[in-house]
Order: structure tokens, then sequence, then C-alpha cells
């Protein structure tokens, strides 16, 4: 048998020699989703082996945890299984693609893997939009989720918000919205952030319940920059200062006394303007 051959072998492997993909693929699994599994798999047993590799004296998997768990479920004793020879990245590479293609993994477990691929095994933003089909602003788009306070990237692991409803949140942790709650609360920075982190984890909750649109959300981010401006408090009136004197300079008409920026050319009030042109058309003022 030939070296390729058997590498592609499908055997069948006791459970108890079977441990997870490290790191793991995902953190959730829709328990609606696994108990479909584990009925078809009580029916039809195992159609599709598992793929594992060697990891020591046991077998690590690569794809297939849900068939595993459905098979854990059952009480299963062995489950068939392609042994594969592959280094760490090509393992968890294959991992994720195969979930992934299967629609198998929510947004929350993608920005962690993402970010495994990135730190842990020094792919680029390109390598990863290439290797799953993402675009790079989608990467980074996910990659962004990890920011989020842990309440919200719960939500979204669970389902519950979408990743792009939650990637509206992130403006409220701008640093320079940070500096103006810290300075209206009288507070460092450090506290102004961690005080907003713990109001986002309630609102991300309300829009859930809610169903909020990415519109509400910008609403209320405006509504709360607002917010934060400074009061404009205009200084207080000195009652007991005296009243400035306007000028005053008397009508050359009716002889009263108006204010000075009240009076016109030769001395005349507003009031005998009209007076004072007849007057003057006649010939009858000297």
């Amino acid at each position: 048998m030939s070296e390729t051959a058997r590498k592609r072998e499908i055997v069948e492997i006791a459970i108890s020699e079977i441990i997870e993909a490290d790191p793991p693929i995902r953190t959730f699994i829709s328990e609606e989703k696994l108990a479909e599994m584990t009925k078809s798999v009580a029916a039809w047993g195992i159609q599709y082996p598992l793929k594992v590799r060697k990891a020591g004296e046991k077998y690590r998997i690569v794809d297939g945890f849900r068939r595993f768990q459905a098979a854990l479920n059952l009480n299963m004793k062995t489950v068939p299984c392609e042994v594969l020879d592959l280094s760490d990245d090509k393992a968890l590479a294959l991992g994720f693609l195969t979930n992934y293609m299967h629609e198998d993994m929510n947004a929350q477990d993608e920005a962690e893997l993402f970010y495994k691929l990135l730190n842990d095994y020094k792919w680029s933003i390109d390598d990863i939009a290439q290797w799953s089909g993402l675009s790079e602003r989608t990467v980074k788009v996910r990659l962004s989720l990890l920011t989020l306070p842990e309440e919200v990237q719960a939500l979204i692991r669970d389902e519950k918000l979408t990743p792009g409803l939650a990637s509206e949140l992130h403006p409220f942790l701008h640093p320079e919205i940070i500096q103006k709650r810290a300075s209206k609360e009288e507070c460092t920075e450090r506290e102004a952030e961690l005080h907003m982190r713990k109001d986002l984890g309630e609102l991300a909750q309300q829009m859930v319940n809610e169903e909020w649109t990415k519109t509400s959300v910008r609403i209320r981010l405006r509504d709360y920059i607002r917010s934060l401006e400074p009061t404009h408090i205009p200084p207080p009136i000195d009652i007991s200062a005296p009243k400035p004197q306007i000028p005053m300079i008397p009508c050359e008409v009716c002889g009263l006394s108006y204010p000075i920026e009240e009076v016109h050319m030769r001395r005349v009030c507003d009031k005998c303007t009209p007076k004072f042109n007849t007057l003057k058309q006649r010939g009858e003022w000297k």
C-alpha cells in the first residue's frame, strides 16, 4: 500500500482515543443541530468519517466534532475516521474550511480563529481572505468583534446579534468619546472605558430584545455624543450693578430727550421726522 493510500485509509477508532481539536475550531454548537445530528447517527450511523490526525498516542479531531459529540451521546464505542498527516496550520485550515463550507461556524468563532491564524501562525489579512473566500474588509470586521465587551460577543456567539449590527457599537469605544465621558464624569479614561463597556453590554441586550436596526444604534450614538458635550451656563446677572446710562439728547422739534441712537440728522427723533420733512419741503424750517 502506498504512503498516500495509507494516509487516507478509513479505520474504526475507539472514542476514548479521540480528543478535540487544539485550538478548538468552534466554541458553540447549536443544541438543535446537535439533536438533529444525534437522531441521524442513531438511525443511519456515521455516513461521513471523521477526519483526525495523530497526536501522540491519541487522535485529534480535524473535522467532525459534531458527529463526535453525537456518538458520545449515543454511547458508541468506535467511530469511522480518516487519519491525515497534517501540520498544525494545515489542520486548522482544513477544520475551518470544512466547517465554513457547511455554514457551521458563527461569526464569533470565525473572529477567534482569524485571530489565532494572525498571531499564532503569522498569517496576513490577505492570506485569510484568500483562504476563506471572504473580502479583506469582512475579515477585518470579524476581527474587530473581539474588541467588543464579552456580553456583546456572547450574543454574537449565540447568534442573537448579527455581526453587522454589533459593529455599530464600535464608535462608542472611540478614544475621543471615552475622553469626553471621563471629563464629564471626572474620572480616569480607563474607568470611563470600563463604564462604557458595561453600558454596551446592557445596550446590546436591549438591541436584541427590541429588534433594533443600524439606524436605531446610530441615533442612540448621536444622542449619547450630545449628552457628553459640556453644558454652557451663562454667568449670573449682578442685579446690584448700576444700569449703564444711555446718552440722551433733546429733539429740536418736540424738545423731548431721546436716546442718542434714536436721534437723526439735525437732532430730530423718529417720531418727529415726518413733521420735520414736511416743514423742510415747505421751507418753513429754519
